[in-house]
C-alpha cells in the first residue's frame, strides 16, 4: 500500500470540514430565508385581508346609501299620500259641516217639539237649556277622524 502524504490527508480533511461549515451556513441561511418568506407571506396575507375588508366596507356603504335613498324616497311618497288623504278628509269635513250643523239643529228642534208635546203644550226650558249647554261644551269638530280608503271611495 502506498502511503499517502499527511498533507494530502489534511487537505482532504480540511476540505471536508470546510464543506461541512459551508453546509451548516447554507442550512442556517435557508432557515433565515424560510422565516423571511413566511414573514413576507404573512404580510401579503394581511395586506390582501385589509384590501378585502376595505372593498367589503365600500360595497356595504354603497348598499347602505342606496337603501337609505330608497327609504327616503318611499318616506316622501308616504308623506305625500298622507297629506293628500288629510286634504281629502279636510275637504270632506268642510263639505259636510253645514249638513252636520243642520242635522244637529233638526235634532234639537225635534227634541223640543217632543218635549213640548209631552208637557201638554208647555215648552221645557230646562231641557232646551241643558241641550244647548251640551252643544256649547262639545269638543269642536276636527279633521282627526280616521277613514279607510274604502270609506273615502264610498263618500
Amino acid at each position: 500500500m502506498e502511503e499517502k502524504n499527511p498533507s494530502y490527508v489534511e487537505g482532504i480533511l480540511n476540505t471536508l470540514a470546510d464543506l461541512e461549515r459551508k453546509s451548516e451556513t447554507l442550512i442556517s441561511e435557508v432557515e433565515v430565508m424560510k422565516k423571511r418568506l413566511i414573514s413576507i407571506s404573512n404580510d401579503e396575507v394581511e395586506s390582501i385581508k385589509n384590501q378585502v375588508i376595505d372593498r367589503a366596507n365600500k360595497e356595504s356603504q354603497v348598499i347602505i346609501d342606496t337603501s337609505k335613498q330608497e327609504a327616503e324616497k318611499e318616506s316622501l311618497q308616504i308623506s305625500k299620500e298622507s297629506n293628500d288623504e288629510l286634504s281629502l278628509i279636510s275637504k270632506n269635513i268642510n263639505s259636510s259641516f253645514d249638513k252636520a250643523v243642520e242635522m244637529v239643529v233638526q235634532k234639537i228642534r225635534s227634541d223640543f217639539i217632543l218635549s213640548n208635546n209631552n208637557n201638554s203644550g208647555q215648552p221645557d226650558f230646562n231641557a232646551i237649556t241643558t241641550k244647548t249647554e251640551n252643544l256649547q261644551n262639545a269638543p269642536p269638530v276636527t279633521g282627526t277622524t280616521k277613514r279607510s280608503k274604502k270609506d273615502n271611495l264610498s263618500s
